[in-house]
């Protein structure tokens, strides 16, 4: 028996027993169990022979047995759900499951999970193409290889990360795994032993094992660290389990070779007395239906059912004729007019089951998609949709599609060969058949191009026919294969489908070689020298381009300074319409102190012409002329001194250049506006001053003009403030009734402006912008209220309070 073989089923851990023992459980295990009556793990849903899904739904396999045993041991069932393999994890850890049914002792599922004691260990194997054997011979010869793992397989994944250079490919499913080598697209793949149990089901004879790892890896349940009682409770379980009973699980799947044991042929009086009056069976068989069976240039009978028939031969002490060398369809005429008695590999119809009856399929296997290497992958039979399938002549296949797809367009074909070169020149979109037939025929016909698509519900069972007058020899054929052992049914299969084809020389063949071999190097001949025209005209494009990008860097220089200067000459046009503002405002605080100012000089030359004037009263019209002169050279100062741009950054209080922009803009009582100011946030800040005192006043007048052309009674001005550790946040809300939807998303626009009539230079709302962001290095944002307009400015600063 294979040392491997051994390690993956047969070196476990444990200590078992054949008999199913009640474990011996705590109080507090118990109870545990009674408050979870559902244990549920996930598992893999099409990873064969450990978990799959059978033609019912229902989950089988040998994790499914296993699991089976231990809920015997722990007195209640543990549920298993099947879920895709990319889920596993994911599942593992959602709600309603326990944990993960078989892990690796890695880092990663160290902090997800608790370990139970390991129930079994595997190596892992490495397949590859047979071709490439020799070059994959142990874990060094993977390094600059392209290696192909399943979804969710961390151990793999890490056993292939300390391997230099790997270039590792996911993929969703063992089969997806097996194509990519086939096809080339990698090199190797990952996996376990029980991927043998796929490659003789799907008979891909073009895969083998290059090497198995030198370590054995334990495998473990990993149960949710909420759930640590069900940790001791399977331990328990798990010291339960035997040797035998892990064997007998593996020989169910056939994992283990040689557990078949062969059944003694036991003929009944009536069968042997059947049998000595015939002596000579006559076989119709095809002779064109390889590996299963065929009829060779020598004109010898040979395939999978001809070993078999040599086996029965044997064993019931009668002889076969081989059937006569004509086509399927002539073959199977002569049985139904009774001048052949056996059919040797046939699928059981209802046509064909009129005239014979069978036995039990001693081949099945699956029918799959084909397809040309460009298709993409094809989701089973509802993915042929609107598609053309081809399909042989006179098979079994083509009436079972047509009865269960009736939708589908099928294209006939004489034989199997001309199907599949039509596919191969995309005459058609698929093929539906048998992998071990597609496989010899692409190999001894040079069609390389073809690649496994898609699953069909459809098997290719075939099965022993057998004249309706020879009725009594069925149950004799049935014991006989019945008889047949593991271990020659493995020997068949590995003859046949591992069998290498001659070389056949074909010259008209060797002559189109030439030709196309000729016709090549025409080919790169005119490439080439197209290819130094190219060069030649690139190279002066990329002269062109040089000189091109000498200037274009001078011409973005010259942008920016334009841009630069754009702006320089926006601030200034914005500077101009500031000091129209600033004379209006000068203005305005004139006028009252010029009244006062003649008033006094009224009066005094009132006092004159009355002869009251005197020094006391000229003393007195002194000081208070000069009060007023005061007042006025102050207000010149206060204004040139905030609107005199700043070059250089000084500390300031925020307030304090909040109030100062109010004080300025004191003409707003004369529209009678009640302006409130909510500033008690004592915050001082570097940066440019003036420029902030600016755009508040740019805000303010604004609002101010709003309200002039506003017949509200109540009209009001709210300015607040509040501040965070690293924000200043001023907000400036009116009621002058805000700002018109169509023109919201302008108002930032420089040269736009809705007082063209009152001289606007549409500027105001564009440089407060840029003072904000550009030198304040804040946020401005506008936001229509209800009742007019709110001013939001966040300032970000950097200096502490003081």
């Amino acid at each position: 028996m294979s040392f491997w073989f051994k390690s993956f089923f047969l070196v476990i851990v444990l200590n078992l027993n054949l008999f199913c023992q009640t474990i011996d459980l705590t109080k507090e295990e118990k109870q545990w169990l009674k408050d979870n009556p559902h244990i549920k793990f996930p598992v893999p849903k099409n990873q064969p022979p450990l978990s799959m899904l059978d033609k019912n739904g229902k989950l089988i396999g040998i994790f499914p047995d296993i699991f089976s045993y231990l809920s015997q041991e722990i007195g209640q069932k543990i549920e298993l759900s099947p879920v895709k393999i990319t889920d596993y994890h994911k599942k593992a850890k959602s709600k309603g499951f326990y944990g993960h049914c078989a892990i690796f002792n890695i880092k990663q599922n160290q902090k997800e999970y608790l370990y139970t004691k390991p129930y079994m260990s595997t190596p892992f194997v490495i397949y590859t193409k047979r071709e490439k054997k020799a070059q994959i011979k142990d874990v060094q010869d993977l390094k600059n290889k392209k290696i192909v793992i399943l979804k969710e397989q961390r151990a793999i994944k890490e056993y292939l990360e300390k391997i230099e250079n790997t270039q590792i490919i996911v993929v969703n499913s063992p089969l997806k795994q097996m194509e990519k080598v086939i096809s080339n697209e990698a090199d190797a793949m990952v996996g376990y032993i029980t991927y043998q149990y796929l490659i003789n089901k799907y008979l891909i004879a073009d895969l083998t094992i290059a090497f198995i790892s030198k370590m054995d890896y334990k495998i473990y349940m990993g149960i949710n660290p909420q759930d640590k009682p069900l940790k001791s409770i399977l331990d328990k379980a798990i010291n339960n389990l035997t040797e035998e009973k892990i064997n007998l699980i593996a020989s169910k799947w056939n994992i283990l070779p040689n557990v078949k044991e062969k059944n003694q042929l036991v003929l009944n009086k009536d069968e042997k007395k059947w049998l000595k009056n015939h002596k000579t069976i006559k076989l119709a068989s095809s002779r064109a239906f390889f590996p299963f069976e065929d009829i060779n240039d020598k004109n010898i009978y040979e395939g999978i059912s001809a070993d078999y028939i040599k086996l029965i031969e044997k064993r019931l002490g009668i002889t076969f004729i081989q059937s006569p060398n004509k086509p399927w369809n002539k073959i199977l005429k002569m049985a139904e007019d009774k001048k052949l008695d056996l059919l040797t590999a046939v699928v059981p119809t209802k046509k064909t089951k009129e005239s014979f009856y069978f036995t039990k399929p001693y081949i099945s296997h699956p029918m799959m998609i084909i397809t040309s290497n460009k298709t993409a992958f094809i989701d089973g039979m509802k993915g042929l949709k609107n598609k053309t399938i081809a399909i042989e002549k006179n098979y079994f296949s083509y009436e079972l599609i047509k009865a269960r797809f009736p939708y589908l367009n099928l294209k006939v074909y004489d034989n199997s060969l001309l199907a599949l070169k039509a596919v191969s020149m995309e005459k058609v979109d698929a093929y539906i058949g048998n992998i071990a037939r597609v496989d010899y025929l692409s190999q001894k016909n040079g069609i390389t191009n073809l690649k496994i698509s898609g699953e069909t519900p459809f098997r290719l069972n075939l099965a022993f026919g057998v004249n309706k007058d020879l009725k009594e020899f069925i149950p004799i054929l049935q014991k006989a294969l019945d008889s047949i052992t593991q271990e020659e049914e493995n020997k068949i299969y590995k003859k046949w489908i591992s069998i290498k084809q001659e070389t056949i020389i074909d010259y008209s063949l060797f002559w189109k070689s030439i030709f196309i071999s000729v016709l090549i190097l025409l080919i790169v001949l005119y490439w080439n020298q197209k290819l130094k025209k190219e060069i030649i005209r690139r190279k002066k494009i990329e002269k062109e381009l040089e000189e091109l990008n000498k200037t274009l860097e001078q011409k973005v220089e010259n942008q920016v300074y334009k841009n630069k200067a754009q702006q320089a000459i926006m601030f200034h046009q914005s500077r101009l319409a500031q000091m129209g503002e600033m004379i209006s405002m000068i203005a305005h605080q004139w006028r009252q102190p010029l009244n006062n100012v003649s008033t006094m000089i009224q009066t005094v030359v009132l006092k004159y012409k009355k002869d009251k004037l005197n020094n006391e009263v000229m003393e007195k019209f002194n000081t208070d002329v000069l009060k007023q002169i005061k007042y006025m050279s102050q207000t010149i100062d206060d204004f040139k001194d905030f609107f005199q741009p700043r070059r250089k950054k000084e500390e300031f209080e925020l307030c304090d250049i909040i109030k100062k922009s109010v004080s300025l803009i004191k003409p707003i009582k004369n529209i009678n506006v009640n302006l409130e100011i909510d500033c008690k946030n004592t915050t001082y800040v570097y940066g440019y001053k003036n420029e902030l005192g600016q755009a508040v006043l740019n805000i303010l007048n604004n609002s101010k003009d709003a309200f002039e052309q506003c017949s509200k009674k109540d009209k009001w001005i709210k300015i607040t403030t509040q501040k965070t550790k690293n924000q200043f946040f001023l907000n400036i809300e009116d009621n002058a009734g805000g700002i018109k939807k169509e023109i919201f998303d302008k108002v930032f626009d420089p040269y736009f402006s809705t007082k063209l009539n009152k001289n606007g230079t549409g500027l105001g709302l564009y440089m407060t912008k840029v003072i904000i962001e550009d030198y304040i290095k804040g946020t401005i944002k506008l936001e229509n209220t209800k009742e007019g307009l709110l001013t939001s400015i966040t300032i970000n600063f950097d200096s502490t309070e003081v």
